[in-house]
């Protein structure tokens, strides 16, 4: 329960607070979705790796649209 109360939470303030606060957030929540990635990569299959590996490139993505802004 705690686990995506978090990733919504770093979600939202990465997304809603000002570039120079939410960039990094961004980037705390793509390493923190990076190593629960890592740590069930040798039990899931080829469409779930796939759709982790995605999920982290739009957090990258919105990252790097933020730190543009």
């Amino acid at each position: 329960m705690l686990l995506p109360a978090l990733t919504v939470l770093l979600l939202l303030a990465g997304l809603l607070a000002p570039p120079a606060v939410g960039v990094p957030v961004l980037l705390v929540l793509a390493l923190l979705i990076s190593w629960l990635s890592y740590l069930s990569w040798p039990v899931v299959g080829a469409a779930p790796r796939l759709l982790r590996v995605a999920t982290v490139g739009l957090v990258l993505a919105a990252a790097a649209g933020r730190a543009q802004a």
